[in-house]
């Protein structure tokens, strides 16, 4: 599991969803979810977290798309598998693991150090720790 340190900006509800705004190191992320933990509110700080199977990787940002989960980062480093390859992605200060299908892996041809972009849905986030 990816732990991402975040500043909560915004919650909001209605309908009986709550959609959060968080920032990492600058960069927006977005959550939604029932209810958030409690204690969750703005200036709030927490610690998100999403599955390594559940981020998938570009080479350029999507410039129009559903997701809005879309975070710059740094490979550090490929482990390749027959079925399965981990990337090892930076953003700024946080780590993220990327767990993706070699095949689909093998096309875009990352190489260390090269950019690349984070993806994922709102609803795959976590909020699994609230820091006060």
């Amino acid at each position: 599991m990816n732990r991402l340190e975040a500043l909560v900006t915004r919650v909001e509800q209605k309908e009986g969803i709550t959609h959060l705004t968080f920032t990492l190191d600058k960069t927006p992320l977005y959550m939604v979810g029932l209810e958030p933990p409690r204690g969750v509110r703005e200036g709030s700080r927490v610690v998100l977290g999403i599955k390594p199977v559940h981020i998938a990787l570009a080479l350029l940002p999507p410039k129009e798309s559903t997701l809005r989960n879309i975070v710059p980062v740094t490979i550090e480093s490929v482990e390749s598998g027959e079925i399965l390859s981990t990337v090892w992605c930076r953003h700024a200060q946080t780590l993220m693991e990327v767990t993706v299908p070699t095949a689909s892996f093998g096309k875009l041809g990352i190489a260390d150090q090269q950019k690349a972009w984070a993806l994922f849905l709102e609803s795959e986030l976590s909020i699994i720790e609230v820091r006060r």
